[in-house]
Parts: C-alpha cells; sequence; structure tokens
C-alpha cells in the first residue's frame, strides 16, 4: 500500500480496518466494465457496524474521473494537483503561494517538464 505521508503509514488504525474488509465481485460491474458501449467502472460499498446495524449501500456506476463525469472531476483533479505540488515544493523552497490560490500558469512554472 502506498501511503501519502508517513504519518498515515504509521498509523494502525488502517491495517485494522483494511482487515476487517471484505471484497465481493458483482458480476454485473464486470460486465458493464467490457461492455464497449459503457465500460463502467462500477463499485459498491455496503458497511456493516459492530453493533449488527447495516448502512444503506451506496453504489456508483461512473466514479468522479470517468470519461462520462469528465467535466465533474477535472477541478477536483486540478484541486488534487495544486496541493501536491504546493506540498512537493514547499519541502524544496519557501514560496508565497498558497495552495488554493495559485494559478495554472503558475503551476506549470514550478513543476518540471517531463518526457511522460
Amino acid at each position: 500500500m502506498v501511503y501519502s505521508t508517513d504519518a498515515s503509514a504509521a498509523d494502525l488504525r488502517i491495517d485494522i480496518l483494511r482487515a476487517k474488509v471484505h471484497c465481493v465481485e458483482d458480476k454485473r460491474f464486470s460486465v458493464d466494465y467490457h461492455d464497449p458501449e459503457k465500460r463502467s467502472i462500477g463499485n459498491a460499498l455496503l458497511v456493516e457496524l459492530n453493533d449488527g446495524t447495516v448502512l444503506d449501500e451506496v453504489e456508483v456506476e461512473y466514479p468522479v474521473g470517468h470519461k462520462r463525469r469528465r467535466a465533474e472531476g477535472t477541478p477536483l483533479l486540478i484541486n488534487k494537483f495544486k496541493k501536491s505540488v504546493f506540498f512537493a515544493t514547499a519541502r524544496v523552497h519557501v514560496t508565497e503561494h498558497n495552495p488554493l490560490d495559485i494559478s495554472l500558469t503558475t503551476l506549470m512554472r514550478l513543476t518540471r517538464r517531463s518526457k511522460y
């Protein structure tokens, strides 16, 4: 598992929670994923609490980031990128930029060019 911070990696609650997770394939999701007209990346979550209470199942057929939700996902992706660049560059040098108030032009100036 890749963690965003050392503190996350050291938090034993994450491992305890992971041990409680049980994954089951829903064949319907697999069929929709392989259907070239849909290419759905559907999944669902059902939570059962320690006292036996079962919360309502949450199902998402097209998660944020899927091409059918691109307009909704792009601003979230840009914000995630801004935060990542800010924290990465903040470790290297002091910057006057606020991670939530940084322009795309500034981001491009702060990031290294990549051949990928």
